[in-house]
């Protein structure tokens, strides 16, 4: 008998099967398969042990533990506040001024500094001679002027060397969002600054 040629519509096949695994060799055609002529009783050993899948557990998540220190001295503050306190007050009293940095994000920060009494009455005496008509306008000019005065680094640009009318052009022109965001920042130094002034004066 002649074969077909590999590659042709028919192979010659060699199956090699029986339900022992013994070798039993047929030669077939591709389509024309007789399955009678197979024997399709195959037996399967039956495990002797059971299998088992155990399940992985689950590594639970590293957790870092935040340390944070609430120790409070006998006044009711904490160490670290009362150490704020103590840098604000002795600034002040000794070299007449205190300055603080604020992150304004990650990239960005603002340095503030202490205004002396003058320069609060002069704020107050040029906002008296304003006539507002509206609280909202009464809060922004106060900014603005507050901040002239105050405003002593933006974004890593020193401001120290401006006269008030330079700091005062220069903050009037910020966008509006940004006098809002530098007055809450400013009104949390005037804050701390009171509250140092207060706690040095009990207690230093």
């Amino acid at each position: 008998m002649e074969l077909p040629k590999w590659g042709s519509r028919f192979h010659r096949v060699t199956l090699k099967y029986n339900r022992h695994s013994q070798l039993n060799t047929k030669d077939i055609l591709m389509d024309k398969i007789n399955f009678e002529d197979m024997d399709n009783e195959v037996d399967f050993d039956t495990p002797t042990e059971d299998f088992v899948i155990e399940d992985a557990p689950l590594q639970e998540a590293k957790k870092e533990e935040v340390v944070v220190d609430t120790k409070v001295n006998d006044r009711g503050i904490t160490k670290e506040l009362e150490s704020t306190y103590n840098k604000v007050y002795d600034a002040i009293l000794f070299e007449g001024k205190y300055e603080k940095e604020y992150k304004l994000g990650k990239k960005y920060g603002v340095v503030v500094s202490t205004r002396s009494a003058d320069e609060d009455n002069i704020i107050s005496r040029k906002l008296d001679a304003m006539n507002f008509k509206t609280v909202s306008a009464f809060n922004n000019m106060a900014a603005v002027f507050t901040l002239s005065y105050s405003l002593a680094e933006f974004n890593g640009k020193d401001l120290r060397s401006m006269t008030v009318t330079q700091r005062y052009d220069y903050v009037n022109r910020l966008p509006s969002p940004v006098i809002e965001l530098l007055s809450t920042k400013m009104l949390d130094f005037d804050r701390l600054i009171r509250e140092a002034m207060n706690y040095g004066s009990e207690n230093f």
